[in-house]
């Protein structure tokens, strides 16, 4: 995950020096702007995602887990574990910033 995260800054701080060349701190500004207008969406989403998985990490028992998308669960854990592998992806993602937070203040 550090790695992505790494390519992720490396490529906005590329980008913002292109735009800077290209059209100064205006531009940059501009840049900012528009990336910013879906922040608000996507943050409110974020934080429904995160929520619903981990209430459900919480809340359900991992032995049912492992019965409905275990080997024995046939095809139906085979699209159970499809859907359910938005959610962990979510929490995986984003599972490195709670450790981070969690780190800076021990």
């Amino acid at each position: 995950m550090k790695c992505a995260f790494l390519v992720m800054v490396v490529l906005a701080a590329s980008l913002v020096g292109a735009a800077r060349t290209r059209g100064g701190t205006p531009l940059v500004l501009e840049g900012l702007r528009a990336g910013g207008t879906g922040l608000g969406p996507l943050a409110a989403m974020l934080v429904v995602v995160l929520v619903l998985t981990g209430f459900t990490e919480v809340l359900l028992p991992r032995e049912a887990i492992v019965r409905w998308l275990g080997e024995s669960s046939g095809l139906r854990g085979g699209w159970r574990g499809s859907l359910s592998r938005i959610s962990l992806a979510a929490r995986r993602a984003f599972g490195f910033t709670r450790r981070c937070i969690e780190s800076s203040s021990a």
